[in-house]
């Protein structure tokens, strides 16, 4: 099943962004190369390898938060209304923007 999704991208990077998802452990670095939470850039992202001791490095784009939001409106509705994101949600939708799906919590 296809979901089709229209949102306002800014609207969706900062209730993202700036829903303190960050605190998890498995997050180990956040850099903004541009942008900020508010306004729409660019990230790299460390976290976690699941399947080693490892660290993985990523970027975090626009696009990336995009699909990932679509991941999680078909797959995890529930996560996915932007007027109640929290620390919670906004890690999935990463989790789901960087990994393809919630890997962790």
């Amino acid at each position: 099943m296809k979901v089709l999704v229209e949102i306002d991208e800014q609207r969706l990077w900062e209730e993202v962004l700036g829903s303190c998802w960050v605190g998890y452990d498995w997050w180990t670095s956040v850099r903004y190369i541009s942008g900020d939470w508010d306004v729409i850039g660019e990230l790299t992202i460390a976290y976690d390898d699941p399947d080693s001791d490892a660290t993985i490095v990523d970027s975090l784009t626009l696009g990336k938060l995009a699909k990932g939001y679509a991941i999680v409106c078909e797959k995890y509705p529930h996560l996915s209304d932007l007027d109640n994101q929290d620390a919670c949600s906004g890690d999935a939708i990463i989790q789901c923007a960087l990994m393809g799906d919630i890997i962790y919590g």
